[in-house]
């Protein structure tokens, strides 16, 4: 609306109409005063996107009053001989060293005390395989030794070497020219950029008949989570799409992030179950699925509202859901499947109480002409 057309209503009118410009442009600020304080805790940004300016630790577990690390009856982790020494070294007295009677005592000497030092030594082996020719006097003719299949050229790298190449590029996510220079300097094996791609390229085609099994398997699992995460691609913004079971893990690399991205790797396209998921709009264009939102994206944006709004209904909604898993936590450790019907009832009543006290704390905004407004994260 102008100011011609403004001037053209009655003094009620105005009033009424700059009020809701007043409360949309405060609603607006408070968005963008909220977009500058969010963070890898209170939102869904990567903790690469705080930088410098990185957030103090949080945690949203309450103090349980019993001091920090293990507990008593706490079975440890610590390190453990595995297998039996393979060297022993002796250490003397140092007053030993130069005594004139260290040959004489040596019966009364005991091992006091043992240490161990587990350590791992790098070395490089090359295998010479040798066929051989030989005259057969039971042929008449001379016949000759065969290489073992995987043996083809004249000179190449064994499997041990093909593996750990393989598996410091992908599951390491260490860039072929990192893993040319670390296996050159540690293993002193002159291995090539190209060799190191192929080897990769060769084992992602060993492995493909395995990897669209996992596909299909998540694809009809009646629950699965769904995400999605930026990565660089040849020094281009692509988005690793995930979804993953209790058990498996499929993830598809695509140039885009929405529904065209998710229509061509396919998981999501003809799926029936529940798909648990942050809020991003493209998961609910699908209608064929049950929707379900996930516990930790909500926890973050519910600790971004504290935060922003300081509304308390938050704080409580976080406290309640960290209840609700935990008891599901317990009941499942039992053997149940579920809790009882009057504690879902309670958990439930709860639920709608807080979502009451938070719409009328943040109630929907009127239109203005005919639009209407943008609402923030806590609407």
């Amino acid at each position: 609306m102008n100011k011609e057309e403004l001037l053209k209503l009655e003094k009620e009118e105005i009033i009424e109409v700059l009020f809701a410009v007043i409360e949309q442009l405060t609603a607006r600020i408070s968005e963008l005063e909220a977009r500058l304080n969010q963070n890898s805790k209170n939102s869904s940004n990567p903790p690469s996107s705080d930088k410098f300016d990185k957030p103090k630790p949080k945690s949203l577990r309450k103090p349980s009053g019993k001091k920090a690390g293990g507990q008593h009856g706490h079975k440890g982790n610590s390190l453990q001989i595995i297998q039996n020494p393979t060297d022993y070294t002796v250490h003397n007295p140092n007053e030993c060293a130069n005594c004139v009677h260290a040959n004489t005592c040596t019966a009364t000497k005991h091992i006091g005390e043992t240490r161990y030092v587990v350590d791992a030594v790098v070395e490089t082996t090359t295998t010479a395989h040798q066929v051989l020719y030989t005259l057969c006097p039971k042929a008449d003719k001379v016949i000759e030794g065969k290489f073992p299949d995987h043996v083809t050229g004249t000179i190449q790298y064994g499997v041990n070497l093909e593996a750990i190449a393989i598996s410091l590029n992908t599951v390491g996510a260490v860039s072929i020219n990192r893993t040319h220079e670390i296996l050159s300097s540690v293993f002193n094996v002159p291995i090539s950029t190209g060799t190191i791609s192929n080897m990769v390229s060769a084992c992602a085609k060993i492995v493909q008949p395995s990897v669209d099994e996992i596909k299909e398997a998540v694809a009809k699992s009646p629950v699965i989570n769904n995400d999605e995460t930026g990565t660089r691609v040849e020094k281009k913004n692509f988005w690793a799409h995930v979804s993953s079971t209790a058990l498996l893990t499929y993830i598809a690399i695509h140039c885009k992030r929405g529904r065209a991205a998710m229509d061509a790797i396919g998981v999501l396209l003809n799926y029936c179950g529940t798909s648990i998921h942050d809020c991003l709009a493209a998961y609910f264009t699908y209608d064929g699925m049950r929707h379900g939102l996930c516990n930790a994206h909500l926890l973050r944006e519910l600790t971004a509202v504290v935060e922003n709004t300081k509304q308390m209904w938050a704080q409580d909604l976080i406290s309640l859901l960290i209840e609700m898993k935990t008891h599901k936590e317990n009941l499942i450790s039992k053997g149940k499947q579920k809790p009882s019907q009057k504690m879902l009832e309670e958990y439930s009543n709860r639920y709608d109480e807080l979502l009451t006290c938070a719409l009328e704390q943040n109630p929907i905004l009127p239109k203005v002409n005919n639009r209407k407004p943008k609402r923030g994260k806590t609407a």
